[in-house]
């Protein structure tokens, strides 16, 4: 057999260590994370940790994730002290 072997690079998750067996993968400051880590602000459509994301209900029964940063710093999303989950203002 002529040429040259290639042996594909294992990607590990930086943060669950888990190695990343999908094509669907981020890649943040030169490190990769899975989809299981890793999300997307539906706010501001940033890369967060899912450790950094809060599950918002919202209208329409769904549900989305949203970043630390974006429950302070706006007044869109508030917290139900009696059922402790996160809505959307939009739903008073």
């Amino acid at each position: 057999m002529k040429g040259v072997s290639k042996m594909s690079k294992e990607l590990v998750c930086a943060c669950c260590e888990n190695i990343i067996t999908c094509e669907d993968y981020y890649e943040v400051d030169d490190k990769c994370y899975c989809t299981n880590c890793m999300g997307i602000c539906h706010n501001c459509d940033s890369l967060k940790l899912y450790d950094d994301l809060i599950l918002v209900n919202l209208s329409n029964s769904s549900q989305v994730y949203i970043c630390n940063d974006c429950i302070e710093e706006t007044d869109m999303f508030f917290y139900c002290d009696h059922c402790e989950e996160y809505y959307a203002s939009d739903m008073l």
